[in-house]
């Protein structure tokens, strides 16, 4: 990876976290432009596309970021957010497993399965995955909790 797509991706953070999301993801452009390898890139173009309410445009970079890193956990999460947006539990729910037989430990992964589950009518096995993200430290994870026990 060359300095530059670097510097484009870290000023593609930079606005995003500045809520400029159409900044970020010229950035991201740029960055990709010198190195179309670059699957953090991606993910971060994916995350603002996202936020902008473009699902089909983020599916296709985390589907790019996943096809050039299959091994990248944040990239299948990231995927199964959008999934989630548009209902699609299942997919989702999928996408949260293949993160987790990347990194079994993920709390965040476990958190977004357990809330796919709770969506998808799965009430046991989302309170099963949000315990495993609150044994991992995920603090959202036990509000979450209390939310579907008093829906009982």
């Amino acid at each position: 990876m060359g300095k530059n797509a670097e510097k484009h991706y870290e000023n593609g953070k930079g606005k995003a976290m500045a809520s400029n999301y159409a900044g970020a993801i010229q950035e991201y452009n740029k960055a990709l432009d010198i190195d179309s390898g670059y699957t953090e890139a991606y993910c971060g173009r994916g995350y603002a596309k996202f936020v902008m309410e473009d699902f089909a445009g983020a599916m296709r970079d985390y589907d790019k970021a996943i096809e050039i890193n299959p091994d990248f956990w944040d990239a299948y999460c990231s995927r199964a957010n959008v999934r989630v947006s548009r209902m699609d539990y299942a997919g989702a729910i999928e996408d949260y497993n293949k993160a987790l037989e990347k990194d079994s430990e993920n709390a965040d992964a476990y958190y977004g399965r357990g809330n796919a589950k709770d969506k998808a009518g799965d009430r046991d096995g989302a309170l099963e995955d949000l315990n495993s993200a609150a044994r991992r430290g995920n603090k959202k994870a036990y509000e979450t909790i209390e939310k579907i026990g008093r829906r009982k």
